[in-house]
């Protein structure tokens, strides 16, 4: 039987969960991540730019996960797999949804659905950009989720996955939904 390593990334991501349990994002510091963990500065460093930098990667190490089920799956499968993360890492989230701000995670939650969906309906369109008005549709959508995410994280997850998934499904401008499918 063999026994699987861990990621020294999954090893920070790790101390920062547990850290965050104790105090608020804001105020834990990468020697606090690093100290939980045993690990040293330069190796933080050799794999994060910051605390943000790993606050992000936290969410995208299951996010990319995600993608290898978009063609076959389809979108409504994307977002209740995305709620379903953040559910079953409530704590977390619910933790750093709380840090507005630059770096903030719905700054970057914003960023990746954003470019998420364009990177893909350009490729599905086989064109070099969006038009203006799928642009700002794709705009108004990702900030729709967006808020909604952190309401739904504020709100303590009332609703379930496939609840909150249905709804941010259902109100995808219906020019997007025919260019994603």
């Amino acid at each position: 039987m063999s026994i699987k390593k861990l990621d020294t990334r999954d090893l920070l991501a790790d101390a920062l969960l547990e850290l965050l349990k104790e105090k608020s994002f804001e105020s834990v510091t990468v020697e606090d991540i690093i100290n939980k963990c045993g690990a040293s500065r330069p190796t933080f460093y050799r794999h994060f730019k910051d605390k943000y930098d790993l606050m992000d990667w936290i969410y995208l190490r299951h996010a990319n996960k995600f993608n290898e089920y978009r063609d076959t799956a389809g979108y409504k499968f994307l977002l209740f797999q995305s709620a379903s993360y953040l559910k079953e890492l409530q704590d977390y989230f619910t933790s750093i949804i709380k840090f507005h701000g630059q770096n903030s995670f719905e700054e970057f939650l914003f960023s990746y659905i954003f470019n998420y969906y364009k990177e893909h309906i350009i490729e599905k369109a086989g064109a070099d950009q969006l038009t203006d008005d799928v642009l700002f549709s794709l705009k108004m959508y990702t900030a729709g989720l967006v808020y909604l995410t952190s309401e739904w994280l504020n709100s303590g997850l009332k609703e379930s996955p496939e609840k909150i998934s249905q709804i941010e499904y259902d109100n995808m401008p219906k020019a997007l939904k025919e260019l994603l499918e």
